[in-house]
């Protein structure tokens, strides 16, 4: 299987990527809030 040049990748797929990548940085910056409050 070769790996298709990004401008190629059905759109479904980049926005399952980019929801990912949101649903990572939602969680990261949760992350974040809980590390504040525990230094707290």
């Amino acid at each position: 299987m070769t790996i298709a040049p990004f401008g190629t990748v059905p759109k479904s797929v980049k926005s399952a990527l980019t929801a990912e990548a949101e649903a990572i940085g939602a969680l990261r910056e949760a992350d974040a809030v809980d590390i504040e409050f525990a230094s707290d």
